[in-house]
């Protein structure tokens, strides 16, 4: 019996001893290429160093936005004060609004400085654009906030305003008529764009829109009425920035917070009540506010209960920004989220983002659709700290100047609609 056991013993501790030696076999074999044959290893080589000569500054994609592929001249109408478009520009709460940029792009061509040296003539003889200064959106903040913000209310907006405006660009001036109106710029940024001038839209569209919606879906196009290959999308201006005037380098280091972002991920914007099949954001923000929200590494809430600098603070400590769409795919968030080196989470199908020819967004933003907003956190978590710190990085050094660059931006659309290319370098 003692012999019985023995022998079973010793084909235990043999049977354990071979496992251990083959394992360490395969081991060794997986650790030397030369005894793996099947095992192919990268090739290694140096990385090209950056073009040094300046053609290939505008060649490259995204090019140097040091480097202009062409100068389009501008001219800049001059509306008479008959029209009393100045004064509507002037509206005190249309400098406070979301819809800022059309009097930050205007002033920025109007002013002394060097948007104005670049891109403007006064002889419109020589001008390749027309730029008509429309303050549509000033006009109707007005209205809505002096009727206690009834959004239904137009206060004769196209009778009093932009009629008149198109019918003087139209019949008394000579430009419009020479190309029927297509070389002619006119900004739209509010969120249905044109729409809010039924009666004068047709009057407006051979004219190429600067606007902060662009929206690749067949019924985007109908409603909001971007136009592929005529129309500009740009940023979207944002109060904590635009009205504030919060200033991000008070809040953010140099390096852009890199190392000190403890809040993972978070949202500040309307409306936690919105159900899943609701048509409001395609149901989006219901994860959001009733999945997300539940996490200690989410904050997620609307925006009535923060000051202007707390929630400054929260975006100079917070890794990813969320970024749903609502009504329509805006990029208003994306805005803030840059400015303060906050990596975007776009959650919008089928958005055109602004100066997509040129920014490479892919490089500083998150991507996720709307059918897969549940595994948000999931993706979000997969990001290795490499990926996130190259898009913080991209998102803080290039994305956080694109605004104060629109016109740069813009400008490289229009020669791409001239056709022209004159490489200039753009002073620094």
């Amino acid at each position: 019996m003692n012999n019985f056991f023995k022998g079973r013993k010793l084909k235990t501790i043999i049977f354990i001893l071979s496992t251990f030696c083959l394992l360490y076999f395969i081991l060794v074999f997986l650790s030397f290429p030369s005894l793996n044959k099947n095992k192919i290893e990268p090739i290694i080589l140096p990385p090209l160093p950056p073009p040094s000569v300046s053609y290939w500054s505008i060649s490259q994609w995204p090019s140097d936005i040091r480097y202009a592929p062409c100068l389009p001249k501008i001219y800049v109408y001059k509306i008479p004060e008959s029209l009393k478009s100045q004064s509507y520009y002037e509206y005190e709460i249309c400098k406070g609004s979301n819809y800022n940029v059309e009097v930050t792009l205007y002033e920025q061509l109007i002013n002394s400085g060097k948007i104005n040296d670049f891109y403007v003539t006064s002889n419109p003889d020589k001008a390749d654009f027309f730029f008509i200064p429309f303050f549509g959106s000033c006009y109707l903040m007005n209205c809505w906030n002096t009727n206690n913000w009834n959004y239904t209310k137009r206060c004769e907006v196209e009778e009093k305003y932009s009629i008149p405006l198109m019918n003087w660009i139209i019949k008394e001036n000579p430009y419009w008529n020479k190309t029927n109106g297509k070389n002619h710029i006119m900004i739209h940024p509010m969120d249905r764009g044109s729409l809010y001038y039924p009666k004068s839209q047709s009057l407006m569209l051979n004219a190429s829109f600067l606007t902060v919606i662009g929206d690749k879906r067949t019924s985007g196009f109908m409603e909001h009425r971007f136009r592929h290959m005529q129309d500009i999308v740009i940023p979207s201006a944002t109060r904590i920035l635009n009205a504030a005037k919060i200033n991000p380098r008070e809040y953010v280091d140099v390096d852009g917070n890199k190392n000190n972002r403890d809040v993972f991920a978070m949202f500040r914007g309307c409306c936690q009540n919105v159900k899943p099949d609701d048509e409001y954001s395609l149901g989006i923000r219901s994860i959001l506010f009733n999945g997300l929200a539940k996490s200690p590494r989410y904050e997620i809430g609307e925006e009535v209960n923060h000051t202007h600098e707390d929630y400054a603070k929260l975006l100079a400590r917070t890794k990813f920004g969320l970024a749903p769409q609502g009504w329509t795919l805006d990029t208003t968030r994306l805005w803030e989220y840059l400015a303060f080196g906050v990596v975007p989470v776009v959650i919008a199908d089928g958005i055109v983002l602004p100066f997509e020819n040129d920014v490479d967004w892919k490089s500083m933003v998150v991507f996720i659709r709307r059918d897969d907003v549940h595994l948000t956190d999931e993706i979000l978590l997969s990001i290795t700290e490499n990926e996130y710190q190259r898009k913080r990085q991209r998102a803080w050094e290039i994305g956080s100047q694109i605004y104060k660059n629109s016109w740069h931006y813009i400008a490289r659309d229009l020669c791409r609609k001239l056709d022209r290319v004159a490489p200039t370098k753009l002073d620094s």
